[in-house]
């Protein structure tokens, strides 16, 4: 059983490592810094910052179901990067230069510009902004990196996959789809 188990985890692992290609290698670098400065033994506030990594063939392994009207997400899923940060407490300074690290990928002034801005709605306190990489193949899966935020924490999602804005907006909250319109007017610098 034992062995079993250690199969199906380097499988895993594998497929988590190829589904990754289409992510730019900005934010996986950012995911990986974070990740080692929260595995180091002396790195306390960083020990609080939790990072996960789902494949999809794992979401499937693990009995993740299809939502009914969910357009096939999880299907057309490649993988999902998630982070959450604290961002009160005695660790709040370590806790913003970690949500940095993700933000400045996103920023507005940053060249060459990694992502556009598809949505941002804040409500009482909480900030959602989703943004979509502007690199990337006409046959390689979108990306999309989701930073939701408070006073107290954040949490970053990067999601890839053969997706749109739509099935996106979905897997947040259905309520946010009547929040996105389709952009017919692009002004980035593609």
């Amino acid at each position: 059983m034992k062995q079993v188990f250690k199969i199906l985890v380097a499988m895993l692992a594998i497929v988590g490592a190829t589904s990754a290609q289409a992510q730019t290698k900005e934010f996986l670098e950012a995911f990986n810094q974070v990740k080692h400065l929260a595995g180091l033994p002396n790195s306390q506030g960083y020990k609080d910052i939790e990072l996960v990594q789902y494949p999809a063939e794992m979401l499937r392994t693990m009995g993740v179901k299809e939502l009914p009207n969910s357009q096939n997400i999880l299907g057309n899923l490649k993988v999902i990067y998630q982070v959450k940060i604290p961002l009160s407490g005695e660790n709040r300074r370590i806790g913003e230069s970690a949500y940095h690290r993700f933000y400045s990928l996103i920023h507005q002034s940053r060249k060459p510009k990694l992502y556009e801005q598809v949505m941002c709605q804040t409500t009482k306190g909480q900030e959602i902004s989703v943004y979509e990489a502007i690199r990337k193949k006409s046959n390689q899966p979108s990306e999309f990196i989701i930073l939701i935020r408070n006073n107290e924490k954040a949490l970053i999602c990067d999601i890839v996959g053969y997706l749109d804005v739509k099935r996106i907006m979905n897997m947040l909250s259905p309520e946010l789809k009547n929040y996105v319109k389709e952009d017919t007017l692009s002004i980035s610098n593609k």
